[in-house]
C-alpha cells in the first residue's frame, strides 16, 4: 500500500503482512552529512514524514530537526546562541591562491587539498557536502585540544596563515 509519499525516489511503504517497508533514500536518512546531497525538507514535507512514522509508531530520527525544541533554563536565562554542529566551515581557497600566485588549479578545492596533504593533514572538501563554493572545508572541532592545534598547525604551515 502506497502512501503517496514521494521525493526523489523516496518510497514508504507497508506489505500485505503488516511488515513495515521502507526505503526513504539519503535526503532523509543521510541529508548530506557524509555524501554531499544536503536536500532541505519543507515543513509541510517534514509533518507528511512524520504522520507516517506516527501511524507506524516509528520515531523520525533526522539531521539537525531537533535543533528547533526549545526548553525553558531556570539555570541560564540568557543563554548565548547556540549551533548544534560540531565544525565550522572555513574559506581556503583564498589563502591557497594568495600563498600560490602561480599555480593555476582547476578545481581550487584539489589544490588546498594537495597542500593539506603535502603537511599531512587532511580536512573535509566542501565538495563533499555540496558548499556554494569550492574553496570551502570543515573543520572538525570535536577531537581532543591537542588533535586539533596539531591539525590548525599542519593548515597554517600549508597555507602560510
Amino acid at each position: 500500500m502506497s502512501h503517496g509519499l514521494t521525493t526523489r525516489g523516496s518510497i514508504a511503504a507497508k506489505s500485505d503482512d503488516g511488515m513495515l517497508l521502507w526505503k526513504i533514500i539519503q535526503d532523509l536518512l543521510d541529508p548530506g552529512t557524509n555524501t554531499g546531497g544536503y536536500t532541505w525538507f519543507s515543513p509541510e514535507m517534514i509533518v507528511e514524514l512524520m504522520r507516517l512514522c506516527q501511524k507506524y509508531n516509528m520515531h523520525l530520527i533526522s539531521d539537525e530537526i531537533y535543533a528547533l525544541f526549545v526548553w525553558n533554563s531556570t539555570i541560564d536565562t540568557q543563554p548565548a546562541p547556540a549551533n548544534a554542529a560540531f565544525f565550522l566551515w572555513v574559506d581556503l581557497g583564498k589563502a591557497y591562491r594568495e600563498q600560490y600566485p602561480g599555480i593555476e588549479v582547476r578545481d581550487i578545492s584539489t589544490g588546498v587539498m594537495r597542500a593539506l596533504l603535502d603537511k599531512n593533514v587532511f580536512l573535509a572538501s566542501g565538495k563533499q557536502f555540496r558548499s556554494e563554493q569550492p574553496r570551502w572545508f570543515r573543520i572538525v572541532f570535536f577531537n581532543k585540544k591537542e588533535l586539533l592545534l596539531e591539525g590548525l598547525e599542519g593548515v597554517a604551515a600549508a597555507l602560510d596563515v
